[in-house]
């Protein structure tokens, strides 16, 4: 019996393994795509950065230091707010000359009691595309505000927690990345409150020998 390998992700390293998915082929899926089809839902708009709040630019310029040091950039011109302005989310990119975006991470920032921006958590690209893939089946009916509720992270609590979870404001969001035979598998469920909504195992847009579609 042939032996198979597994690695498994969590939320915190899939950037960098998707980082050795890297290709000159120039057929990648839609990674700006994923980011838009999320900040719409969620109702999040844009604001060129050199109007934000200074706090908030320095918070990011430290929070994604790591990131820029692996190769990742800021996207774009703008940060993008939602949650009547209490959220800012933050996207990363990470490029080549061939194939340009190849990658993306994504930081939230939420203003606290003092009306202070403090980072709240991160996705990945695979949280953008399971999210993404998930939407259809989900209740067409909320409005941004419960959508925002229901799909942007929020600061981690001690004491609470669960491997490979991100927590939201109004319930949670399970993703386990496993890379098996050249294929890159997501384990992807959402909870709202205490019920499970949503859950799939699905191929990922991208194969980790050579990034290309599946």
């Amino acid at each position: 019996m042939k032996r198979r390998n597994f690695i498994f992700c969590t939320a915190l390293s899939v950037g960098s393994i998707s980082t050795a998915f890297a290709a000159s082929d120039k057929n990648l899926p839609s990674i700006e795509n994923n980011l838009q089809q999320y900040l719409s839902a969620i109702g999040a708009y844009g604001e060129l950065k050199f109007l934000c709040d200074d706090q908030l630019i320095e918070d990011f310029t430290l929070k994604s230091a790591s990131y820029l040091q692996t190769g990742y950039k800021s996207y774009g011109l703008k940060y993008y707010f939602c949650s009547q302005q209490s959220v800012a989310v933050c996207p990363l990119v990470l490029t080549t000359d061939s194939s340009g975006i190849i990658d993306i991470a994504v930081l939230f920032f939420r203003k606290n009691s003092s009306n202070n921006w403090t980072y709240s958590n991160s996705f990945s690209g695979f949280h953008l595309e399971s999210i993404v893939k998930a939407l259809p089946e989900l209740n067409q009916n909320y409005s941004t505000e419960q959508w925002a509720d229901l799909l942007v992270p929020v600061q981690r609590i001690p004491g609470k927690t669960i491997p490979h979870t991100l927590f939201t404001k109004n319930g949670s969001l399970r993703l386990v990345v496993k890379i098996e035979d050249q294929k890159t598998l997501l384990d992807f469920s959402l909870t709202e409150k205490n019920s499970e909504i949503f859950a799939q195992q699905s191929l990922s847009d991208y194969s980790p020998k050579n990034n290309l579609l599946i």
